[in-house]
């Protein structure tokens, strides 16, 4: 996510598209991974997939997405909490996209 929300590092890897390979190098420099390589299937992971991978040291590969479950309606946010100082306009945001029980849930951490 960038622009006017460039300091929110959000990302929802089933609704935002697939990471650059300049993404993937920023992933891997992040998760401190430069001895990991970074595969040329890694361009149709999620950002959160590729996250898993680089972690792991490369030993958890995401699933082929044709051997993939279906979408069972979870969404899972990453949050690079170092980089996140979000203005009270980002978590609002934030917040509103969230069903009410969620964001008065989440309002205790903000």
């Amino acid at each position: 996510v960038g622009g006017k929300f460039e300091s929110l590092s959000v990302w929802i890897s089933c609704v935002l598209p697939m990471p650059s390979m300049e993404d993937l190098q920023r992933i891997q420099d992040m998760c401190l991974a430069d001895d990991v390589p970074i595969p040329d299937e890694a361009l149709g992971w999620s950002e959160a997939e590729a996250v898993t991978y680089f972690e792991s040291g490369g030993s958890d590969i995401p699933a082929k997405k044709s051997d993939a479950p279906a979408f069972d309606g979870t969404l899972r946010w990453v949050v690079n909490i170092s980089l996140w100082d979000p203005s009270e306009a980002e978590w609002n945001l934030l917040l509103g996209v969230l069903p009410l029980q969620d964001s008065e849930k989440t309002s205790k951490f903000h």
